[in-house]
């Protein structure tokens, strides 16, 4: 990330801001709490755009650092199901090691920050969506969505890592715990395996 002279911007900086805006979303965040998180003055923020300008270098990180991750990860997927159980494989690793960013995502699809248009626009909504949309739609019934099959599996995910699930012992697992992660892992591998029971096309 840089500022508006081409300077590069404080790593830490832009850490803080993702951070406060996964968990408390744009609008709950004001510039006092930037500052205080990155450990510079509120005004040192004007600099970077102030809030808005950080909330849209915070998505435009996490977009990137997604996106880059997942391409890798497409380039090497087979064809047919096996595709998107791998897709959705590395989503889920991913995931879990960069909860915050899946965080940015779920703010963003709950409203937050709703005055400030077209960011579905520049970031695609899901990272590679309309790349994994391909895949899915030459093994899924033709009466289903490709697009929001996947928009399904991935909100399936993104609650997953930052909230968990209550199990039916009555306990909340997370994804720190490497079992609970096998288990969502291992439903979204027959879930996307039933919805392939069909000839490919």
């Amino acid at each position: 990330m840089t500022e508006d002279d081409g300077r590069p911007m404080d790593d830490g900086l832009i850490a803080a801001a993702i951070r406060l805006f996964s968990d408390l979303g744009y609008d709950t965040v004001d510039t006092d709490m930037l500052a205080g998180a990155s450990g510079m003055s509120a005004d040192a923020l004007t600099q970077y755009g102030g809030k808005r300008g950080l909330y849209e270098a915070a998505f435009d990180y996490a977009a990137k650092a997604c996106q880059e991750y997942m391409e890798a990860a497409l380039a090497r997927a087979p064809q047919g199901p096996e595709s998107a159980i791998l897709l959705f494989d590395e989503y889920l690793n991913y995931s879990v090691a960069n909860p915050q960013i899946a965080g940015l995502w779920m703010q963003r699809w709950m409203s937050d920050a709703s005055d400030i248009p077209n960011m579905e626009k520049r970031f695609g909504g899901v990272p590679v969506l309309q790349q994994w949309s391909g895949r899915l739609d030459k093994v899924i019934p033709e009466d289903m969505d490709s697009a929001m099959t996947v928009r399904m599996l991935v909100w399936m995910i993104h609650n997953f890592v930052r909230g968990g699930f209550v199990g039916i012992d009555g306990h909340r697992h997370t994804a720190e715990e490497p079992q609970a992660v096998e288990q969502l892992r291992d439903h979204l591998h027959k879930t996307i395996t039933n919805l392939a029971r069909r000839p490919e096309r």
